[in-house]
């Protein structure tokens, strides 16, 4: 898991003040968390939570990421 926090972005760029991401084997796997108990749990906690110190909208993506090396 890897959370992200806004340090800037461009002008007129939407704010996006946090980013947590979590890297699944596989496309089951992402299904199989999403569909979890533990998963439906969290989501209320995390509301419940959130609603007294944001104000805003959470919206989640799946995608697929891929890691390269950067040569000079």
């Amino acid at each position: 898991m890897r959370v992200s926090f806004a340090e800037f972005r461009d002008d007129g760029a939407p704010e996006i003040p946090m980013i947590l991401a979590i890297s699944y084997p596989d496309l089951p796997a992402v299904e199989a968390a999403l569909a979890s108990p533990a998963r439906t749990r969290a989501k209320a906690a995390t509301e419940a939570v959130l609603a007294r110190f944001f104000d805003g909208r959470i919206h989640h993506h799946v995608t697929t990421a891929h890691d390269h090396e950067l040569t000079a």
